[in-house]
């Protein structure tokens, strides 16, 4: 069994092949039995792990938290023995920036990319403004200079869209000969391409991803050497499953990202990917035995629950002027207690001005 993960609101990819009614009962009954979709939340609030082939997709849409927690019940079925598989790694898996860094700095692409915080350092243009953790395009069209650029992001915060996770990309030129900007696919389950598209326009920005074939098309599929560009970039983005997708100028490949949960169509493309991720050793289950714990409970002691209490308790009666000469006392009573049971560092006072966090 293939357990696909992504977050809840993404499981599209997969979800359509799967719900296609036009889908031969042959191949849906297959897919039935080979595949089943899991969001991160109900992963986290599993307590047992069924043996089989996990694929930690969509990790670039993964916060902090969920990224770790991620990683831990990965750290949980790599231990789980035989017959279970693991494609990607929470942890290990480059999102697009580091990725467009890394690639840039090794020369193996022409174009740099860059956060917000350093748009004093971009000095070639043209360049585009575009979503981190999205796969929806650029936002902005080309812009030719920093006066462009900065009026660009201006508009943007005007428009209550966040800086944080907005990046500037350098434009490379992935016209051919006739003037038509191409851009190139390939879905890889591990080293092995199970699908290669081509994609072109007038425009710049190609979107379009075409609906077949369920084999490579012979036409955008890799020369060997380009695979080898392909392959290195996989490995060195710690990357098992996922679609690159490329552009090829002066016979060089341009990578442009790696999508881990890319759209899979038609539904016997997704049977492909299923027979090559399965694990035929499937059976059993694994306990969750490791738990994580958040940033934020740490916030959750006694004295955090004590302090909640006394103000709503304050408040209840209307004598919130008092609660922080009551809190102080406390604290104050507390530190002695903790002194005379041993703790000569009670008598340390708090840093903090007296007052619990809230």
């Amino acid at each position: 069994m293939v357990y696909y993960l992504t977050t809840s609101g993404h499981q599209y990819p997969w979800r359509w092949p799967l719900e296609d009614p036009g889908v031969p009962v042959a191949t849906r009954k297959e897919l039935l039995s080979r595949v089943r979709l899991i969001s991160y939340q109900q992963l986290f609030r599993m307590r047992r792990l069924p043996v089989g082939s996990y694929v930690f997709a969509d990790v670039d849409r993964l916060d902090v938290e969920a990224t770790e927690r991620a990683a831990l019940l990965r750290r949980v079925l790599q231990e789980g023995g035989p017959g279970v598989r693991v494609f990607n790694d929470p942890i290990r898996s480059m999102r697009r920036f580091e990725l467009l860094r890394h690639l840039y700095a090794r020369g193996l692409n022409v174009f740099n990319v860059y956060r917000l915080a350093d748009v004093s350092q971009v000095r070639r243009f043209p360049v585009f403004l575009r979503a981190e953790n999205e796969h929806e395009g650029s936002l902005t069209p080309l812009l030719d200079d920093s006066e462009e650029l900065g009026r660009a992001i201006e508009e943007m915060v005007v428009q209550g869209k966040s800086r944080d996770n907005k990046l500037i990309v350098q434009y490379v030129d992935c016209r051919d000969a006739s003037g038509v900007h191409q851009k190139f696919s390939a879905l890889f389950v591990g080293s092995e391409i199970l699908q290669a598209t081509r994609g072109a326009g007038s425009a710049w920005v190609v979107k379009e991803v075409p609906s077949q074939p369920e084999h490579p098309d012979l036409g955008a599929y890799p020369r060997a050497d380009h695979q080898c560009h392909l392959h290195e970039t996989l490995r060195m983005a710690n990357i098992d499953y996922g679609r690159v997708d490329y552009a090829i100028v002066d016979d060089r490949v341009q990578v442009f990202e790696i999508n881990t949960n890319p759209v899979i169509w038609p539904a016997e493309l997704l049977l492909s990917i299923a027979r090559a991720l399965d694990e035929p050793r499937s059976g059993g289950s694994i306990p969750v035995s490791a738990t994580y714990t958040p940033a934020w409970r740490a916030t959750t002691t006694p004295s955090y629950y004590a302090g909640r209490v006394i103000h709503h308790a304050l408040r209840w009666v209307g004598m919130m002027r008092y609660e922080d000469v009551v809190v102080r006392r406390l604290r104050r009573l507390k530190r002695r207690l903790d002194y005379s049971a041993g703790r000569p560092d009670a008598r340390r006072e708090p840093q903090d001005g007296g007052r619990p966090p809230r």
